[in-house]
């Protein structure tokens, strides 16, 4: 679900569609039957609020990096470098294809018993367990759609010329990291429930994130209104808790947006901090659970929670990071509704010009709860260390009991590998000057929604049958869609062996050498600054640094330009930036100096 964008005509959200229209088809023709006909199908999804889109991880820097960005190059490689037709048309069907199977079709076959245990397959590719580095059994296969992957390699080799197998060799090992960053996701999303499961009538779970930035909006307004807008902070807790008596999950929702739009650990703590002061009743224990942004997985917030069972008396039993990608939790419809609910209060005449506004516009969404919050920003500012590999470790505790009492302790994923701790000594060496404050924001009261949230528990399947399934069906499956790996032709073998070895998914395996920096050179400089004041001249003209990217790649076919002087996309669109702001400094002295020469 979009959480900005609506259907001109419903004015519902535009839900995004994980697989193509054909694909969907099938799917329903082959549940139903003797349900509607095609056209009929077809036509209910044309025009309307459901929308394939293939950029829903332009957000995600790693699906930014190790996916489009390699798709791309290797796409401008078979334009620049195969001269056959033919070939060329092949093989851009054949990383069209493989793309789509990369993006929607690799997790599919991924398998999670129902308490969040990986399960064992043969395909050496699909098994979550040999991903993590867990498995000892053997792996003889794999399934034809990774095998393509290695297959495409070798056939693109044979196209080009042998000085560009190098950098081919590198975009593989790109995409093979995108696929690790699936299998984190997959895992990591199945755990929400897995943790929803363990709920008791004194713990709590906490889902939390920050929504873009709300900016002022009214009915009417012109383009000088509009930019420089500077907006609010809106962070957003979402508490679940168990209802024994009725069967259900209670979800109480706390908004909290602030004018300090600084959204770091401080902001994060003292939002907490608001709503552990006002739960009630307030849990015996909590897990919290997040995205993987600097505002949450950071040294400092992790030092500061070790501190709340003395402030707030509460256990932190485990902080959950997940992998970055599209809408993971129930929080992003929770912020896909305050989208909606604003656009609705505008479209009734009101405005959106202060945080009462925003209050009035979604104090009414069912379980939530509104206030303004101010973070006192006068603690310590001395500088602290940083805890070696956070970012690769993603499952957080706190002990307060047995020998570990006091401690910080990680493992890379939950349930995966052995814990890093982190003894008071260390942890005291790690926080040098700075001491632990506890937050104190002010804030006002809360808004209450007259209306409830809450979700049934839905019982979950007895684990040895969900195993025995999981493996039956593996046996009956992996002659239909894998191949022996000893028939695995050419130098497709030795890689494969190469690149799936034990833990092959895991962040802590992965190679974190950064390409070396490099400038842009001096002739693709004067084209790139050509092509930004020909859009200064005639707006109508401007380019996008795609748009530059693609022109720079007709050059070097040309002649013009050497290809490895062509820029990222990502460098174009860092240097158009860059490169805006000095030229408007320019013209601003340029003016200045006009003026006192009059």
């Amino acid at each position: 679900m979009s959480s900005y964008r609506t259907h001109s005509k419903s004015g519902l959200p535009i839900m995004y569609l994980q697989d193509h229209k054909q694909a969907l088809w099938e799917k329903f023709s082959e549940e139903y039957p003797n349900g509607m006909r095609r056209t009929a199908f077809m036509t209910r999804l044309q025009g309307s609020r459901f929308v394939y889109q293939d950029n829903l991880g332009g957000l995600c820097s790693e699906c930014n990096e190790c996916g489009y960005e390699s798709f791309a190059s290797i796409n401008t490689i078979i334009d620049t470098h195969v001269e056959d037709e033919f070939s060329k048309e092949e093989l851009t069907q054949k990383l069209n294809s493989l793309r789509r199977y990369m993006r929607r079709e690799y997790i599919k076959d991924l398998k999670i018993t129902s308490s969040g245990t990986p399960a064992h397959k043969s395909c050496i590719c699909h098994c979550l367990s040999h991903s993590f580095g867990i498995c000892n059994l053997q792996h003889f296969e794999i399934c034809n759609g990774c095998v393509e992957l290695f297959h495409f390699f070798d056939l693109i080799k044979n196209h080009v010329d042998g000085e560009l197998h190098e950098l081919l060799d590198d975009y593989l090992k790109k995409l093979i990291s995108w696929l690790g960053h699936h299998a984190r996701k997959f895992y990591l999303n199945t755990h929400v429930q897995v943790n929803l499961d363990e709920l008791d009538e004194d713990g709590a779970v906490i889902i939390v994130d920050y929504k873009m930035r709300i900016l002022p909006h009214t009915a009417r307004e012109t383009k000088s209104q509009f930019f420089g807008k500077r907006g609010w902070t809106l962070h957003s807790s979402l508490v679940y808790t168990k209802d024994i008596t009725n069967n259900k999950l209670d979800i109480q929702v706390y908004d909290h947006w602030s004018d300090d739009t600084g959204q770091d650990a401080w902001f994060t703590a003292s939002s907490l901090h608001t709503v552990f002061e006002n739960l009630d009743p307030k849990p015996k224990w909590i897990t919290v659970m997040s995205d993987n942004g600097p505002h949450y997985h950071c040294t400092e917030l992790m030092m500061i929670i070790g501190q709340w069972k003395d402030w707030y008396d509460i256990v932190p039993r485990k902080w959950i990071f997940l992998e970055a990608g599209e809408a993971k939790t129930l929080i992003d419809s929770h912020h896909a509704q305050i989208s909606q609910a604003i656009k609705r209060h505008v479209k009734l005449g009101c405005t959106i010009e202060s945080g009462d506004d925003i209050e009035t516009a979604i104090h009414e969404i069912a379980g939530t709860k509104v206030a303004n919050l101010l973070p006192n920003r006068d603690q310590g500012k001395e500088k602290i260390g940083t805890i070696a590999g956070i970012k690769s470790l993603h499952e957080w505790t706190w002990p307060v009991q047995g020998e570990d009492t006091g401690f910080v302790c990680a493992r890379i994923l939950p349930g995966i590998g052995e814990w890093k701790k982190w003894s008071p000594a260390q942890i005291k060496k790690i926080q040098k000057q700075r001491k632990n404050e506890k937050p104190n924001p002010e804030y006002s009261i809360h808004t209450e929604s007259s209306k409830k949230w809450t979700l049934p528990i839905v019982a979950s399947k007895d684990d040895s049958v969900t195993n025995d399934e999981l493996l039956e069906l593996d046996l009956l499956n992996s002659s239909l869609n894998s191949m022996d790996i000893t028939n695995v032709v050419g130098s497709s073998r030795k890689q494969i062996h190469d690149v799936f070895v034990s833990g092959w998914a895991l962040k802590s395996n992965k190679n974190h050498k950064r390409e070396p920096w490099k400038r842009i050179s001096k002739s693709a400089k004067h084209l790139l600054e050509n092509m930004f004041h020909t859009g200064t001249a005639n707006p109508n003209n401007k380019f996008s640094a795609q748009q530059m990217y693609e022109e720079l790649v007709r050059r070097v076919q040309l002649g013009e330009l050497d290809e490895n002087d062509v820029p990222k996309i990502s460098t174009i669109q860092n240097w158009i930036t860059g490169f805006s702001r000095k030229w408007k400094e320019i013209m601003a002295i340029r003016e200045l100096e006009a003026r006192e020469n009059e």
